[in-house]
């Protein structure tokens, strides 16, 4: 039962320190290059009916 809560103490440190170690290598500056490059992007409708099937429509 021990070695239970240990290995579970130890991952969750592990992952505690993952968690912080990204978020302060990744700050606002990436996160906003990132969006501006999303928002150059061009959205189109997607046609998927085939047009026989518009016509009976």
């Amino acid at each position: 039962m021990t070695t239970f809560f240990v290995i579970l103490l130890v991952l969750i440190l592990v992952n505690a320190a993952l968690l912080i170690h990204s978020s302060l290598s990744n700050r606002g500056h990436k996160a906003a290059k990132r969006i501006a490059k999303q928002s150059e992007i061009k959205i189109y409708p997607i046609d998927l009916l085939p047009s026989d099937y518009k016509k009976a429509i």
